[in-house]
């Protein structure tokens, strides 16, 4: 029987009990994760697999399935766990673009997405298809509960995730193994609907990663690496900067936090390092694995391929660890800049932080999340690799060990970067770099089609 879908829905994160020093679970890197051999890993691999099979596999009536989940960002428009009216005109998805608000609230929507699967596993995979002993049936629920969704960092891999590659993939359940599709490879819509009758998914009930002078109905891996390698910005100057290389800058320039978080800034506040912000790299990234035809290339759509979930996983990494080496840049009260609107967002609202993050609750009850009460992400039971602070004495050695993770990750094609500043810091930076000192349009996916105007058909 499918949830209805204005049951209210909390939206807390995995369950998990902090370690006596803190510690929490770690979203791990996609392809560090796929490959390892520890039996923990090979686990929850095997019921994430079968996780997001299922998941996309559900009644799309069903508030919890991924239907609805990914029909937040975008189409179909229409309330999700709630019962409200659309805010903006033209109507909207939920999401928040060119807006501050860009990375706090794509972090509880990636905590959702992270909790259905966790829910799954538990509720349908570990209980139904798996070996019913004891043993089998424990070691399977603590692999669950370590779980995290594992992140894409296209900046040091520019390669589609290997999870993600083939269409067919083995899976282990009581009943032997067996080879499944691939749900990171290709979605298809339930019933073969398709996705309305504009822009670049008209008519295509499956979910394509690249498209670029390809058949429509093809997924190309190579042309999405190629794409990222090649890194043609949607603004460009004589000397583009690798992804590589922008997201060294990203983490090392210390800038307030409207102009590390959105494209939409005020040009009179921005100096020319802080052309380069968070969102405009996580713009580009959507147009190279979308492609000139692909639904991440497309607002409205791009929630419905399953990636979009590991990129935004490694952009909330991004965003969590700019927010540990300056913990003091938050909204700034004199400079509020106005929303573009979404469905719950008025045109031309000021976005602070207190502004609601609809349709994310921490509880059952009408409040909703806000940029303040998400800022703290181990509250939602998940932390990264960089960000332990449970292993070190001192705040300086913290911050010592963040850095030098970067220049190890980023730094290898930016040496050239003067070396006359401090990173990790909140200190003023004198190195101006002329590479990013452009303008570019502040609307999202500058590739991509107009928005749908038609609603998804069902």
């Amino acid at each position: 029987m499918a949830t209805p879908i204005n049951l209210p829905y909390a939206i807390t994160g995995i369950p998990a009990e902090p370690g006596k020093n803190g510690e929490v679970p770690l979203r791990l890197e996609c392809n560090d994760w796929t490959k390892s051999q520890e039996q923990v890993h090979i686990d929850q691999k095997n019921l994430f697999n079968l996780a997001l099979r299922f998941y996309v596999d559900m009644d799309p009536l069903d508030r919890d399935s991924f239907w609805q989940t990914a029909g937040i960002h975008g189409m179909p428009y229409m309330p999700w766990n709630e019962s409200t009216l659309p805010q903006s005109v033209p109507v909207l998805g939920y999401c928040t673009h060119n807006s501050s608000l860009f990375p706090s609230w794509h972090r509880p929507y990636v905590v959702l997405f992270e909790q259905r699967i966790y829910e799954i596993m538990v509720n349908e995979i570990i209980p139904n298809q798996m070996p019913s002993d004891d043993k089998t049936q424990d070691s399977l629920k603590t692999a669950a509960k370590a779980w995290r969704l594992p992140y894409w960092d296209w900046a040091a891999n520019n390669e589609v995730p290997l999870l993600a590659q083939d269409q067919e993939i083995e899976v282990f359940t009581k009943f032997g193994t067996a080879k499944i599709k691939n749900a990171l490879y290709q979605y298809n819509l339930p019933q073969g609907k398709t996705f309305g009758t504009m822009g670049p998914a008209s008519n295509q009930t499956y979910t394509l990663v690249s498209a670029d002078g390809v058949p429509a109905s093809t997924v190309d891996n190579g042309q999405v690496a190629k794409n990222i390698r090649n890194h043609e910005w949607y603004s460009t100057t004589e000397d583009d900067p690798t992804l590589r290389e922008s997201v060294y800058r990203l983490l090392t320039y210390d800038v307030p936090y409207e102009v590390f978080a959105t494209t939409n800034m005020d040009p009179s506040d921005v100096e020319p390092l802080g052309y380069l912000n968070c969102e405009y790299i996580h713009n580009n990234v959507h147009n190279w694995v979308g492609g000139a035809a692909g639904q991440m290339g497309d607002v409205p759509v791009a929630a419905y391929d399953p990636i979009f979930f590991l990129h935004h996983c490694n952009i909330d990494r991004l965003y969590a660890i700019w927010q540990t080496l300056y913990p003091q840049k938050w909204f700034r009260a004199t400079k509020v800049l106005k929303d573009n609107g979404t469905w719950s967002i008025p045109t031309d609202n000021p976005d602070t932080q207190c502004t609601q993050l609809a349709p994310f609750r921490p509880n059952n009850s009408g409040t909703y999340y806000t940029p303040d009460t998400v800022r703290e992400w181990m509250q939602f039971g998940y932390s990264y690799p960089e960000l332990q602070p449970w292993k070190y004495k001192t705040t300086e050695d913290y911050l010592l060990s963040i850095n030098t993770d970067i220049a190890k990750l980023y730094r290898a094609t930016a040496d050239h970067i003067s070396d006359s500043y401090e990173i990790g810091t909140d200190k003023d930076i004198v190195h101006y770099d002329h590479v990013i000192n452009i303008r570019y349009g502040k609307a999202l996916y500058i590739r991509s089609r107009p928005p749908h105007t038609q609603p998804l058909q069902t």
